[in-house]
């Protein structure tokens, strides 16, 4: 006989620094695994130093502080692979994964897994998200439906709330609880249940943006896609924008930025990939075309691969590939580029500066100016 869904269920929670899925970072987590009588068979626990403030607001929910993280965590890139893998190992064995509210989580980790060139959970399932079945199953019950409201509700013991490793066991415990409670209606593989979450969620989005509409807001837009739907102002999880982006450094250290025709952020020079073209391919035409450099693909240094916000498309993420290119000659002016500018990374002033470069590739130039000034660089390049 085939085994019931909620008989061998993965579980997984994410503390993080705030609540925009975009943005924020993971703090701490937790992967386990749970029999049918919901005993905890593995566990794997996390504390990671998410690389900016964890601001007050969120250390009051999860009771982690910024000193903490980067005493006692692990780097983020490290933490958000081994949290992808162990998910990822879970689901390829067909052992469902258990999320409350599966939205803000797997989103979230989509969302890390790129910002440090990690291949992301693409279209995860078989997931079980007890707050969507819940509100399926009992839509008119009174009350708020967190996890500490319905694991009570269900007779889960959950005394740790905001603890990763707590909440995530919780979660797995209420979906078997549910499963016990409408056997008739659960009685479903892994894979039909996964399919009627998407429509339940829908129809709960649906009925929640209506209610918000005729109360509240008569613009408001919520997202109705799930298990990984974006959820700054509604908009669906989008794929991102494959780029090529050059780092270009002057003798002085300053950093060459260029601005398109029509916006206001500076960016690293590059662009968008074609179809079938590599980055390095990508970034060499995209120098040559807007800035006039001639370069090979040789000429380039890997620096990794990030995601951010686009400066210039809201609610779209970049998936850039960067690399370090040297200066060739002095860069003209072409194509869609209607400025060219050398910024000083330590005083970039009040220049409008594209996320990417803002967040990530000015941070990296100065610590590696930093490190340069204590390794001769070539010594550090051979390394």
């Amino acid at each position: 006989m085939e085994r019931g869904w909620h008989e061998l269920l993965a579980v997984v929670d994410l503390e993080t620094t705030g609540v925009d899925v975009a943005t924020s970072r993971i703090v701490s987590a937790h992967v386990g695994l749970l029999d049918a009588g919901g005993r905890v068979l593995e566990r794997h626990d996390w504390l990671a130093d998410p690389g900016v403030e964890i601001p007050d607001g969120a250390a009051a929910v999860h009771g982690i502080g910024t000193a903490r993280a980067r005493r006692d965590g692990r780097p983020a890139a490290l933490v958000v692979a081994e949290i992808v893998a162990r998910l990822r190992g879970f689901l390829e064995r067909g052992i469902p994964v258990v999320v409350y509210n599966a939205p803000y989580d797997l989103s979230l980790l989509h969302h890390e897994a790129l910002r440090h060139g990690i291949e992301p959970l693409r279209e995860p399932g078989p997931i079980v998200d007890p707050l969507v079945i819940d509100r399926a199953l009992d839509p008119h019950r009174a009350g708020k439906r967190t996890l500490v409201a319905v694991a009570e509700h269900h007779g889960v013991a959950l005394t740790d709330a905001h603890d990763a490793g707590a909440d995530a066991v919780a979660a797995g415990r209420v979906a078997q609880a549910i499963a016990r409670a409408h056997p008739g209606q659960l009685e479903l593989s892994a894979a039909e249940l996964h399919a009627r979450q998407q429509v339940w969620f829908a129809e709960q989005a649906t009925s929640y943006q209506e209610w918000v509409r005729r109360e509240r807001d008569p613009g408001f837009r919520c997202s109705d896609a799930w298990p990984v739907v974006s959820e700054r102002r509604g908009r669906h999880l989008a794929e991102p924008l494959r780029i090529a982006a050059a780092v270009i450094e002057r003798a002085d250290g300053a950093l060459l930025f260029v601005r398109k025709r029509g916006t206001t952020a500076f960016l690293q020079p590059g662009g968008k990939l074609e179809p079938g073209e590599t980055a390095s391919a990508a970034l060499v035409r995209e120098l040559r075309e807007e800035l006039g450099m001639e370069l090979a693909r040789e000429d380039l240094v890997p620096i990794g691969r990030f995601a951010a916000p686009a400066a210039n498309e809201a609610g779209v993420l970049v998936d850039a590939q960067v690399f370090e290119a040297p200066l060739n000659g002095i860069p003209g002016v072409a194509a869609e580029i209607e400025e060219a500018a050398w910024i000083d990374p330590q005083r970039p002033g009040d220049v409008d500066i594209a996320p990417l470069s803002r967040d990530i590739l000015i941070p990296w130039a100065l610590a590696r100016r930093a490190r340069e000034a204590r390794v001769p660089r070539a010594t550090s390049r051979s390394a």
